[in-house]
């Protein structure tokens, strides 16, 4: 995996991608996939590559993780313990 192509293509992108069909014929639309992270996290920046190698569509939201304020409350309910990345698809949270 080139990590530098990947993270190049998303940053041009403006975090959208186009459709994609997963396995088993059913459509992936960027609306079901939100990847929420920071993209200078390491962990985070694994998800991030996996999404863009497997080209699939999806929305990012980053996430402040430090500074004042912390980390937005609803964020906080979606995930208590505040890590990055979340991945949601629809309405299920990874």
């Amino acid at each position: 995996i080139d990590f530098c192509a990947a993270r190049a293509r998303a940053f041009r992108c403006n975090e959208r991608r186009s459709d994609f069909r997963g396995g088993g014929g059913s459509e992936v639309r960027m609306q079901d996939v939100t990847l929420y992270t920071n993209k200078m996290c390491p962990f985070a920046q694994k998800a991030w590559i996996a999404l863009e190698e497997k080209q699939v569509e999806y929305e990012m939201v980053e996430i402040g993780l430090y500074g004042s304020g912390g980390k937005p409350s609803w964020f906080l309910d979606m995930n208590p313990k505040g890590q990055v990345p979340v991945l949601k698809h629809g309405d299920k949270i990874v």
